[in-house]
């Protein structure tokens, strides 16, 4: 959990801001400094050359060095908030259209949740994910995916802590692929970044699962039942 935690930026909040053109002054070096190896580490997952997790604990040691504080300095945080709207008990999410942004190897999103809200538990195939909380703060709870059936999840529970601003999550196929958010009392607004692993091969949706009646298996385990979307939102949309 220490070292989920210590990592304060994500790939896609870094390469945003920088490719938008809104880092300033003596914070510009830094982060053109930090580009290279960031996107090195994307490129190198893209390609086989690490592993999943080996690219989640690679990103925690290369952000753990850049200072929160230069960045969130950089960033026009009331136009991005401005825009944000809720339906249907679903959080908020807008994709970051930047300039240059047609280079990036990954996708960065702008989420938000209303108070009272969640990002309702879920896993990806195919895919990896980061959420770094910018504002407000969330419990937020990660579960390694340990067996797959067609109408049950086993997931065993690896995190649940209060994450503060700069705190940040990933998930992949290989480590933690189960996450859940839910804002504790104000909204919570997070910087995204999905990865597809590998672009030849279909990226399935959103696996929503239900963790809390889950059957308890010992030892940690949980069999979920699998959901569909409109009832993950109802059992886990508000808190």
């Amino acid at each position: 959990m220490t070292q989920l935690m210590s990592s304060m930026f994500s790939v896609s909040f870094v390469q945003a801001i920088a490719r938008a053109g809104v880092v300033e002054g003596n914070v510009r070096p830094v982060v053109d400094g930090w580009l290279t190896e960031l996107d090195e580490l994307c490129i190198a997952l893209r390609n086989g050359a690490i592993t999943q997790a080996g690219w989640q604990k690679q990103i925690d040691a290369s952000l753990s060095r850049v200072a929160r504080t230069d960045l969130l300095r950089a960033i026009d945080y009331q136009r991005l908030i401005e825009r944000v709207s809720f339906a249907d008990h679903h959080e908020y999410q807008a994709r970051l259209h930047l300039p240059g942004g047609e280079s990036l190897t990954f996708s960065p999103w702008f989420f938000a949740i209303d108070k009272g809200g969640a990002v309702v538990p879920h896993g990806h195939h195919n895919l990896v994910t980061m959420h770094m909380i910018l504002n407000g703060k969330a419990r937020g709870r990660q579960f390694e995916r340990v067996h797959d059936e067609p109408e049950f999840m086993t997931i065993q529970p690896t995190l649940d802590a209060v994450l503060k601003p700069g705190a940040v999550s990933t998930i992949s196929d290989e480590h933690n692929n189960v996450h859940w958010f839910a804002a504790i009392g104000g909204p919570v607004h997070t910087f995204n970044m999905q990865l597809v692993v590998d672009p030849t091969e279909r990226v399935a949706g959103r696996d929503y699962i239900d963790p809390a009646h889950g059957e308890k298996l010992g030892n940690g385990l949980i069999r979920a039942r699998r959901l569909e979307q409109q009832e993950a939102y109802q059992l886990y949309g508000r808190s």
